[in-house]
């Protein structure tokens, strides 16, 4: 099981660096479904866990929705 974290944790790290050289950006664009999506799964994690595995959204904050100061910033897609 730790092999397939460390390879998936290994995986978003190449497709953000492709993300950005792609497109310039360094930070990915989440709608707050995918935002509640990404909260859903991280609560379940410990903070130990979180802190470990979490790339996108900020760990150590309880929802995982709103970063706390000092966290890279996560925006929300504009709504058309």
């Amino acid at each position: 099981m730790a092999l397939r974290v460390d390879y998936l944790q290994e995986e978003v790290r190449v497709l953000k660096e492709a993300l950005a050289a792609a497109t310039g950006k360094t930070r990915i664009d989440l709608s707050s479904e995918q935002r509640r999506r990404l909260a859903s799964k991280g609560k379940k994690l410990t903070p130990e866990e979180r802190r470990a595995c979490c790339q996108i959204v900020c760990p150590g904050h309880d929802s995982g929705v709103v970063p706390p100061v000092g966290c890279p910033e996560v925006r929300q897609l504009e709504s058309a």
